[in-house]
């Protein structure tokens, strides 16, 4: 991901008035933690996702869920698709990350 030096300077600048306000005592707020709850779930559900596409996606998916071929012989690169067994698999999966992503959020 590539940033801009005017976004770095916005974000610091936005860092700065935080860190002012919670030194202010804002953090003490009697509404400061419900006032985070949405960003809170919204990281949670990011997290899922990423730990899906991450970690789940290589560690779940077998060498028989995926067939490999070579359109053009070894140096031209290869395809890599799912079998329909592979694909059931991905289903299961993102189902479940629908559902856990529901819990977080109706939570």
């Amino acid at each position: 991901m590539n940033i801009s030096e005017k976004r770095v300077k916005e974000l610091l600048k936005k860092e700065r008035k935080l860190q002012a306000l919670e030194a202010g005592g804002v953090d003490n707020w009697e509404w400061y933690g419900e006032s985070l709850k949405e960003m809170v779930k919204e990281d949670e559900v990011e997290e899922l996702v990423r730990d899906f596409v991450e970690r789940d996606l290589h560690e779940n998916y077998l060498v028989e869920d995926v067939e490999v071929g070579w359109p053009a012989g070894m140096e031209a690169g290869a395809s890599v698709n799912l079998t329909p067994t592979g694909v059931e698999h991905m289903i299961e999966h993102l189902i479940k990350i629908v559902y856990e992503a529901k819990e977080i959020l109706e939570n």
